[in-house]
């Protein structure tokens, strides 16, 4: 089934959630036309006291502005993204922009400095038409970032210029990191 929407979307929503839990999901065969909303497959924002979001799937999903896999910003508490899927997409095909992030396959911001965890993900074949896009985006952030697969991203449009930068892991203002 695809799921077409005129604006931006979500695949799932947790606004504000004291403890959550988002496992083995798959959000597949979204098409969101807006060339001014975001997308998020799943997005966590503001969650309190811990965040698992393990083997989840997120692939052939077409998307026309910014764009993210696996969002967690000012989660607090221990998270643990891992065991993710992100595949086969193509975000940000059509409509500019130089705001960072652009496309992410996972972005966490501001979370709490307790050792959170993004381990053994893949992020694989996915088309990212904005100018900053990244695999693993951790910004503000401590904890573990390990045996996780970045491999054949590129920057490519539909239409338009694909100029700009791929990072496959951009680590900004960590704490404590291990790599």
């Amino acid at each position: 089934m695809t799921d077409v929407c005129a604006g931006g979307g979500y695949g799932i929503y947790n606004y504000r959630c004291y403890y959550s839990q988002m496992n083995k999901n798959t959000i597949t065969g979204w098409v969101a036309r807006g060339s001014s909303y975001s997308w998020w497959g799943i997005r966590n924002y503001y969650c309190y006291n811990g965040l698992e979001c393990k083997g989840n799937n997120i692939s052939n999903n077409t998307t026309r502005a910014r764009s993210y896999g696996i969002e967690a910003y000012y989660c607090y508490g221990t998270q643990d993204i891992s065991d993710n899927t992100i595949s086969h997409n193509k975000w940000g095909q059509t409509y500019s922009s130089y705001t960072r992030p652009g496309c992410v396959g996972i972005y966490t911001y501001r979370g709490d400095r307790v050792a959170n965890k993004i381990n053994r993900n893949l992020i694989d074949s996915n088309d990212m038409g904005l100018y900053y896009s990244h695999g693993i985006f951790d910004y503000y952030w401590n904890g573990e970032v390990s045996d996780n697969t970045i491999r054949y991203n590129r920057i490519v449009k539909t239409s338009g210029s694909a100029i700009g930068y791929m990072y496959p892991m951009y680590n900004y203002y960590v704490y404590n990191l291990t790599l």
